[in-house]
């Protein structure tokens, strides 16, 4: 009688404190009170205990378990600010075990039309991944405590990678990242930070899901640019130089959206964020790493030479893109024989951002626009109605309606690809502009 009351306390007790119960899918929502160190965190884990007890079918205990490895990244973040370095490489051991658990429930998953909660979970999952890289992108963990939790996230990654092949298809997994980032936290930093955690799926993805996420990719610059010519560049420089660019991840980012932008005044901002930030930095790269970015260039330069050589016909912009890429490669190599790691890896990272450029616009030269029109069509409704539902009047917002009318025009005259993308870049400036609700804000100015 006695062991039943106390597991009700604390059953009632972490109810009330601990934030897994509410079940929340916004993991930087909460950051929780009771951590490793704190006396009572062993009645937590008796009560987390309890909630995989209870927890009924194979799917209910792999989405508890995605539950509990956010719960784990929030006290890895709550942690880290108290600078007890103790306490925060027991907080990283408990969110790596969460994964192993989460690696264990998925193994015995099957995709079954009598299981349709499976995309549910999918769905969790992918939210999970951008709330990790938006929670862990304030932290500057350097050491063996910083390579412990990038080893624990990329096997999240690889638990992610192979739970996708396995329960759907590479276009449903792309439909549910591209959700997962759309319904984000809006602010500046909103489609390069998707653009990271892409990054980190992509390096250990089939060619299968590779394709999909790089078609991702490409909306998320699109709709980045579309972005900065709504929003301020010097709020942009500030944000970007914030964050911790030296990561592999981060600059591969940072070099594709510079690769691909047309927009010169974001491209000139770009060159000068990406050499104030990353000059110091640079020189701690190995000669490991660099190696590993290195060989991911060659990989995709000669991929776009062969693909170059078999085309009939050559535009000269493709043309231009691999020969820079060509270049970046061949002063990477020369710097990394030379020792020089850091200008190493700037210049591989800038030859694998080029020759991914020249891979997409291939690709989207293949495609058939039809295809897309059909989406973009639906979004200019979409936003159509924001604007009404906001009291967006034409009078008093000319800029915005005449973003609209070019954009109706377009998706009747648009036959190529890169009439897609233009379209693309300003719906996404649509979309920033027509996000603000309030009386003084929906002025837009001409």
């Amino acid at each position: 009688m006695k062991k039943i009351l106390l597991l009700t306390v604390v059953f009632v007790f972490l109810v009330s404190t601990n934030p897994v119960f509410a079940q929340s899918d916004n993991i930087i929502e909460s950051i929780p009170k009771i951590l490793p160190g704190n006396p009572l965190y062993f009645f937590k884990n008796i009560g987390q205990g309890l909630e995989r007890l209870f927890a009924i079918g194979r799917v209910r205990r792999a989405e508890l378990e995605i539950s509990l490895i956010g719960e784990k990244a929030r006290e890895i973040y709550a942690v880290s600010k108290k600078d007890n370095a103790e306490n925060l490489q027991r907080a990283i051991e408990n969110y790596n075990k969460n994964i192993l658990r989460l690696k264990d429930k998925f193994s015995v998953l099957k995709k079954t039309s009598e299981n349709p909660n499976v995309d549910r979970l999918l769905e969790k999952f992918s939210v999970g991944l951008f709330n990790h890289q938006e929670l862990f992108d304030s932290l500057d963990l350097k050491g063996e405590l910083g390579d412990r939790l990038e080893d624990a996230r990329d096997e999240l990654d690889q638990v992610f990678i192979e739970a996708t092949q396995k329960l759907d298809v590479p276009k449903g997994i792309k439909n549910k990242l591209e959700s997962a980032i759309n319904n984000g936290r809006e602010e500046s930093l909103k489609e390069f930070k998707g653009l990271v955690v892409l990054n980190r799926l992509e390096g250990k993805s089939l060619e299968s899901l590779k394709k999909e996420l790089s078609g991702l990719k490409d909306d998320l610059i699109l709709k980045f640019e579309g972005r900065l010519r709504s929003e301020s560049v010097l709020e942009l420089s500030e944000d970007l130089q914030k964050t911790n660019l030296i990561a592999p991840e981060k600059l591969q980012a940072l070099d594709e959206i510079r690769e691909r932008t047309k927009d010169q005044s974001l491209k000139s901002s770009l060159n000068s964020i990406r050499a104030t930030s990353l000059n110091s930095d640079l020189d701690k790269k190995s000669a490991e790493e660099t190696k590993q970015v290195i060989d991911a260039a060659i990989t995709a330069v000669r991929e776009l030479e062969s693909m170059v050589k078999n085309l009939n016909s050559v535009s000269q912009s493709i043309k231009e893109i691999l020969e820079r890429a060509d270049f970046n490669l061949e002063q990477a190599q020369k710097f990394h024989s030379d020792g020089k790691f850091g200008a190493a890896f700037g210049q591989a990272t800038a030859a694998l951002a080029a020759a991914k450029n020249g891979l997409s616009q291939i690709e989207n030269k293949s495609n058939n626009t039809k295809d897309e029109l059909k989406p973009l069509r639906a979004e200019f409704d979409s936003l159509v109605k924001r604007a009404k539902d906001n009291d967006f009047l034409r009078e008093s917002n000319p800029k915005l309606y005449s973003l609209f009318d070019q954009v109706e025009k377009s998706l009747i005259e648009s036959k190529t690809a890169e009439a897609l993308s233009n379209i693309k870049i300003t719906l996404a400036e649509i979309d920033v502009l027509t996000k603000v609700t309030s009386t003084e804000e929906t002025k837009v100015s001409p």
